[in-house]
């Protein structure tokens, strides 16, 4: 889907510039279905060699799933990376 993005208005801008109207561009946005992006993050931790789930006792990298949830009309997940 496509979502309005509204470049704030920049301190480098000459003022003259500053009372023009806000650019908006459109910008791609992709809306997860339920359980698509953390299969995704442990995807791409098994395709770069970590152990996936908390830290282990043999040692080693890995990434632990803190939560996940639903927010701001999209899904979202907060991972920690842990070396042993």
């Amino acid at each position: 889907m496509f979502v309005p993005w509204v470049m704030a208005k920049s301190a480098i801008k000459p003022p003259e510039e500053q009372d023009a109207p806000p650019q908006v561009f459109n910008r791609y946005y992709h809306m997860f279905v339920e359980g698509e992006l953390e299969e995704l993050a442990k995807d791409a931790a098994v395709a770069l060699g970590l152990q996936i789930g908390p830290p282990s006792k043999e040692g080693g990298e890995g990434v632990e799933m803190i939560r996940s949830g639903w927010e701001r009309s999209n899904w979202y997940i907060e991972m920690k990376r842990w070396k042993v």
